[in-house]
């Protein structure tokens, strides 16, 4: 079955318009763009706490600020949780050692928590994250989590019981080091550890709009070519397609 010029000439020309039409999503994603760039240099810079960096999105540049005054830039890339051999626990055993008014337990020690409800978990004790205590319960391999405000004691190997409540002022005076850390390009940074967070926010709506916007040209222009090809598509491809449907198509 041979196609007609005629549809060879309808499909060359809607394909050339499709392909062309690209070119409107294309400027519209340019424009778009340079209208972000434009707001995005303008923008003012916001201040956030340490502990409200995960409301950032992964790829924005940020400066931290310590608390002892020094200042981290980089891209964040979010947070990680710290290896306990290798960093969290050294920075443990320094936390230890200044709190002397609480006896903190032990990585690994066996240890109850005591939640206000009246429920008790018995497990190794993990450390302690941004307002909880991190425990791996007995017979388990996983971690879980329980919040400080929730935590009715915490019950030591000895027979101490800590207070929930002691624990959670501590943990807001950053004296309690926590397992996750801010990773901001190649620096690993103690959440405890960042007094406040710099950053620009960072608009991409132009770019969304214009994209939208230019695709919406591109359909157009594509039907625009279909309907001003249309009596040539019907008379030959639409006409070859219609033989193909036929009960005889392929006798002689």
């Amino acid at each position: 079955m041979e196609q007609t010029a005629g549809s060879r000439i309808t499909v060359f020309g809607v394909a050339a318009a499709a392909l062309l039409s690209t070119g409107c999503s294309l400027v519209g994603l340019g424009v778009g763009a340079a209208l972000d760039g434009k707001r995005n240099r303008a923008a003012k810079t916001a201040y956030l706490q340490g502990f409200e960096v995960s409301r950032i999105k992964p790829g924005a540049r940020l400066t931290l600020v310590l608390t002892g005054g020094e200042r981290i830039a980089g891209r964040y890339e979010g947070l990680d949780t710290a290896p306990v051999a290798a960093e969290y626990g050294p920075r443990y055993a320094r936390a230890r050692a200044d709190v002397h008014e609480l006896a903190l337990p032990d990585l690994g020690e066996r240890v109850i928590l005591q939640t206000v409800s009246g429920s008790a978990t018995t497990g190794a004790f993990a450390g302690f994250d941004l307002g909880q205590i991190v425990l791996q319960p007995d017979g388990e391999a996983r971690t879980v989590r329980l919040t400080l405000q929730h935590l009715a004691t915490l019950t030591l190997a000895d027979g101490t019981a800590l207070s929930g409540p002691r624990l959670e002022a501590l943990a807001a005076d950053r004296r309690l080091p926590l397992v996750s850390r801010i990773v901001l390009g190649e620096s690993r940074v103690p959440l405890e550890q960042v007094k406040s967070v710099e950053f620009r926010p960072q608009s991409h709506q132009g770019r969304a709009t214009g994209l939208v916007v230019g695709a919406v040209i591109d359909a157009i222009v594509v039907a625009s070519a279909m309907d001003s090809l249309n009596g040539s598509w019907g008379e030959g491809w639409c006409n070859n397609c219609s033989l193909l449907l036929r009960p005889d198509a392929g006798r002689r």
